[in-house]
């Protein structure tokens, strides 16, 4: 298992798309990649268990289902939305046009993970 003791890793891009999911092996070094497009892939992100979602050396998340860690991507990009256009990020007036693209690159992310759990509860 990899360090604090979680069963998948997952390394996630500023659009929220899935760089590399992993599996650690129990007692061991040793991981096994899965393809997060792959049945297991979209089972281990939906279900959120046993996972730490990595986006810097620094910033993570754990055991929360994929979509939800969309979902607080796109609020932290709200909120660093409001605090521009609100003048509290003055050394960033540019910082609008950037986060708006990065807002619809998360709700297409986001559409296409929930368009695959549809796809897969109906055989399709």
């Amino acid at each position: 298992m990899s360090e604090g003791g979680f069963r998948y890793e997952a390394t996630l891009s500023a659009d929220g798309r899935v760089h590399s999911l992993v599996e650690q092996a129990a007692g061991s070094a040793a991981s096994r990649p899965i393809p997060p497009e792959s049945a297991e892939g979209v089972r281990v992100l939906a279900l959120g268990r046993d996972i730490l979602y990595r986006f810097d050396d620094e910033r993570f998340l754990r055991n929360i289902a994929y979509p939800d860690v969309l979902e607080a991507m796109c609020q932290e990009v709200h909120l660093t939305l409001h605090k521009v256009r609100h003048g509290e990020l003055l050394d960033e007036p540019d910082l609008v046009p950037v986060l708006l693209r990065l807002l619809t690159d998360l709700e297409a992310t986001a559409g296409a993970f929930r368009e695959t759990l549809a796809r897969g509860r109906t055989g399709g």
